[in-house]
């Protein structure tokens, strides 16, 4: 090998080192904070109890006390009311279809008699009269029945709003607890009007 040749391999032959024993940087150390394991997934909290079983529809519960009397009790947890509403409304109902009967019949014998409105205004048609009273009956229970079923859709519907509600009203005072109730009369200065104030403190 010639001097010129050897030239360029003079420093490092006079530093004792050779290009393959040259130092290697040192890895980086890692990143803690991007090398730390990530947290599993938490499965989604179970829905409260309160949330799904302790609740009712009040719509549901009206919807069903207007297609059947006493579904909507029912539905809210009150069989005894369930019970006296479709006694009710089904009593007054196959009454009233009852009274088809007696109707249809006075109507007919007025009819054979050849009794005319006139008559009935001088008082001389018993048999339109008795078509008229019988009518009016029936009418009445079906007013009745339209009554009881709207009473009864609302009732559920109140009954639905308080369904599991029942230990958020413990907290409230009982009336031993109560340190002082009064009633006294209170005069509205606007209106005029006398009225009653009912004072409780516990």
């Amino acid at each position: 090998m010639t001097s010129a040749a050897l030239l360029p391999l003079l420093p490092l032959l006079l530093l004792g080192r050779s290009p393959a024993q040259e130092p290697k940087p040192n890895p980086e150390p890692a990143d803690p904070v991007t090398t730390a394991a990530e947290p599993a997934p938490t499965a989604p909290a179970a829905r409260h109890i309160d949330d799904f079983q302790l609740r009712r529809s009040p719509r549901g519960a009206v919807f069903r006390s207007l297609v059947l009397p006493g579904w909507g009790q029912y539905y809210t947890g009150h069989p005894r009311k369930a019970v006296l509403a479709l006694s009710v409304e089904a009593g007054l109902l196959g009454w009233a279809l009852y009274e088809t009967g007696p109707v249809d019949r006075a109507l007919d014998a007025s009819r054979r008699a050849g009794e005319t409105e006139d008559d009935y205004t001088a008082g001389r048609a018993p048999h339109y009269a008795k078509y008229i009273e019988r009518f009016e009956f029936r009418r009445d229970l079906l007013v009745y029945l339209g009554v009881a079923a709207v009473g009864f859709a609302i009732d559920a519907y109140v009954d639905a709003w308080l369904y599991g509600r029942d230990r958020e009203f413990d907290d409230f005072p009982e009336p031993g607890d109560y340190r002082r109730i009064s009633l006294g009369p209170v005069l509205d200065p606007t209106t005029g009007t006398l009225g009653l104030t009912l004072t409780a403190t516990w």
